[in-house]
């Protein structure tokens, strides 16, 4: 008996001991062999210090430590689309628009209530894979607010309308071949939001030929001059979507790393960062480390 009372209260020493214990320091040191690397190079951190969690935050666009908590950026949206057109190189009876005030509810009423501005957009002449131009679509954002924050929205459409000509019996068919949407950073990094495939186009009737390869807008009516008003209405695209920077978990509680290696595919002078933490029940805190690489070609 009383033996096991001698093993219980050594047990009960050691768990109240546990208790009492602070977590590790996050204090680290950050070396590297040399200060400056050709793009290609592995770069080797070594580390001193001995905290449970390490973070990489390499410096390049994305991964920039100061940003990692930035969701207030904005992007500049860009638009592009080609075309071909049959049956002549007739009526400009097509339009590319944008709206800023659109609610978002696709049918005719709503739609018409919007206000659309019209891109000065090239159409084909006959020419396959026509190309439209390149527009930047922040532009309208700007005039309606003065200013841009992320929560603006715009969408994009195509119309297609009356071909007033009574000298001919049929109207001419207009096909878009592709249509892209991109969204530029601050930092000048370009990231494709939609294509043809994904774009999500809402078609008004739902009997215009729209596929995920291409858009046919064509005579139906067949009367002269033909009563189409065919529009096709895209979903709201986000100038805020550029997401807060990110960095690499490279250490946890239950891994030892002494040294860490990373190869730079651009050159530049980057802060490489490395935010480290231990946290226990007892409490615990945070650390960043940080330490300059230089890269050239």
């Amino acid at each position: 008996m009383k033996k096991t009372i001698i093993l219980l209260s050594a047990a009960v020493l050691a768990f109240v001991s546990c208790i009492q214990d602070k977590a590790p320091d996050p204090a680290m040191g950050v070396t590297t062999d040399k200060d400056e690397y050709k793009v290609g190079e592995t770069v080797t951190f070594r580390f001193t210090g001995d905290p449970d969690n390490i973070v990489f935050y390499s410096g390049e666009y994305g991964h920039n430590y100061a940003d990692k908590n930035n969701y207030t950026r904005v992007g500049t949206l860009y638009f592009d689309f080609t075309t071909q057109v049959r049956n002549g190189t007739f009526a400009q009876n097509i339009e590319a628009l944008v709206s800023t005030d659109f609610n978002g509810v696709y049918d005719l009423e709503n739609i018409k209530a919007a206000t659309w501005h019209k891109l000065d957009a090239a159409w084909s002449d006959g020419t396959n894979n026509f190309p439209s131009g390149d527009f930047n679509i922040n532009e309208f954002l700007e005039e309606k607010n003065g200013s841009i924050n992320p929560d603006d929205n715009i969408y994009i459409a195509l119309h297609y309308f009356d071909y007033q000509d009574e000298t001919r019996s049929t109207q001419n068919d207009w096909i878009i071949r592709s249509a892209d949407v991109s969204i530029i950073s601050p930092a000048g990094e370009e990231s494709k939001l939609a294509d043809m495939a994904t774009f999500g186009w809402t078609c008004i009737p739902d009997n215009i030929d729209a596929t995920t390869a291409r858009i046919l807008f064509k005579d139906l009516d067949k009367t002269v001059p033909s009563q189409s008003d065919d529009w096709t209405v895209s979903p709201a695209f986000s100038i805020g979507g550029i997401p807060a920077d990110t960095g690499v978990p490279i250490k946890g509680i239950d891994t030892d790393v002494t040294e860490y290696t990373y190869t730079y595919t651009e050159p530049g002078t980057y802060t490489a960062v490395f935010e480290t933490s231990s946290y226990w029940y007892t409490g615990g805190s945070t650390y960043v480390a940080s330490i300059e690489v230089k890269v050239t070609e």
